[in-house]
């Protein structure tokens, strides 16, 4: 039979953090028992989880036997910091719109006890918004994210075009409108009348960015299946004509025909087996620039 009246020692007592933290620390007594009659140490720990900078003890060693040490295990300092550092004071944040970059430097305020790991953190901004964001950190690994007004615009403008004259004689006409969801349009909205070929409008926001609209402007001849083949030729140009049979030019006016201009033949095909005309010399304008009067020009419009 064994008996332990020799009460235990508590030399030391180990930490499972030693430095701030924003969780748990379990500090661990380190037991010693009479190697020779000891009826051996049971374990004594505590653990802390509540924001505090302090030191503390685990409490009193125990054996087996229920003999308690004469002190308690020592102390060791217990660092945690729960609370997240705030967002102070900052240079380089800006409201005015600009291009290119912005670099905003963040002052960083702590009253949790651990500090913050720096007394400010900066950043350069390049992507296009209103706001950005920089992370302030303490030492005990709490964080806290910081909006700053940064007002970047490196983004094109919106480019857009709407035609309102299609199909005139005169040409295109429309509107070329500008939209720009950051710093704003310095273009205004862009008239244009009488195209008759493609243009190329630009437009501009208020830090310079641009972007580009095309105008597409195709030609259309109104004009009768006898002159699909004559192209797209002014009525004022085909004032007279000459009538041919199968290329021979005939000054009669009856039988198979067609009318040439300069070459271009106002027809589709070498003869006009179906219609037969006076090929006098006529004034398109005064049959109204009719494709049934061979020879007459076409109409161009724009669209």
């Amino acid at each position: 039979v064994k008996i332990d009246l020799t009460p235990p020692t508590c030399p030391s007592t180990s930490s499972s953090y030693s430095g701030w933290t924003n969780g748990s620390v379990t500090l661990t007594g380190n037991c010693v028992d009479d190697a020779t009659w000891g009826s051996g140490c049971t374990t004594t720990s505590a653990t802390y989880s509540t924001q505090q900078d302090s030191w503390n003890t685990p409490g009193y060693a125990y054996d087996r036997a229920g003999n308690r040490s004469s002190s308690p295990c020592p102390t060791r300092h217990v660092q945690i910091d729960k609370t997240r550092p705030t967002c102070g004071t900052t240079s380089g944040e800006s409201t005015s719109w600009k291009s290119g970059s912005r670099t905003v430097t963040q002052y960083c305020n702590d009253s949790g006890g651990s500090e913050c790991t720096r007394s400010s953190y900066s950043n350069t901004f390049y992507s296009t918004g209103y706001t950005g964001t920089i992370t302030i950190y303490d030492n005990a690994g709490n964080s806290t994210s910081c909006t700053e007004n940064i007002y970047l615009d490196n983004s094109s403008p919106s480019c857009s075009v709407s035609k309102t004259t299609t199909y005139s004689t005169s040409g295109v006409g429309g509107y070329v409108y500008c939209s720009d969801s950051h710093s704003g349009c310095s273009t205004g909205t862009q008239s244009f009348s009488g195209l008759t070929s493609g243009h190329t409008y630009y437009v501009y926001d208020r830090v310079g960015n641009s972007n580009s609209c095309y105008v597409s402007v195709s030609k259309y001849c109104s004009l009768g299946s006898r002159c699909a083949s004559a192209g797209c030729y002014s009525w004022g140009a085909w004032s007279t004509w000459t009538c041919t049979n199968n290329g021979s030019t005939y000054s009669t006016n009856s039988g198979q025909r067609e009318c040439n201009y300069g070459g271009a033949d106002c027809a589709e095909g070498n003869f006009e087996h179906s219609y037969s005309y006076n090929c006098h010399s006529r004034s398109c304008n005064t049959y109204n620039r009719s494709y049934t009067y061979c020879g007459c020009a076409v109409s161009l419009q724009y669209y």
